[in-house]
């Protein structure tokens, strides 16, 4: 769950959330100094949400992890945050590449000179 601190991490949050409607959800549970989305791929947005106090994120942790906080999705998982920024996974993508065959070179067109072919000319043959 990580060290307690004023700042928790919330994933499972709509993609559709604003700002303002997070610091809305959260503001009943204490003083909101900041909050921001991290946006990442569909389905994998994430957020951070500052207090006040530690007191207040600890409520926050203890009695609001894994449950529904937001209409259009499912679960919302909070822990503390640490003091960098979570980096969202990203899911990895492996394209099979096809081995590309080199073109076989083409020999160039060589011109063969005009042959002129003889005009055939039948021998005169004398008749008896």
């Amino acid at each position: 769950m990580g060290e307690p601190s004023d700042t928790i991490h919330a994933t499972g949050v709509p993609d559709s959330l604003d700002v303002e409607t997070l610091k809305a959800a959260f503001e009943p549970y204490g003083e909101i100094k900041t909050c921001k989305l991290i946006k990442g791929l569909p389905g994998n947005m994430a957020a951070m949400i500052q207090f006040g106090t530690v007191e207040e994120a600890t409520f926050c942790v203890d009695n609001l992890n894994e449950q529904i906080l937001f209409e259009d999705c499912g679960l919302t998982h909070i822990k503390f945050s640490s003091k960098q920024q979570p980096q969202i996974a990203k899911p990895v993508v492996k394209i099979p590449v096809k081995p590309v065959a080199k073109p076989a070179l083409a020999k160039p067109a060589v011109a063969k000179p005009a042959v002129a072919k003889p005009a055939f000319v039948k021998p005169a043959v004398a008749k008896p």
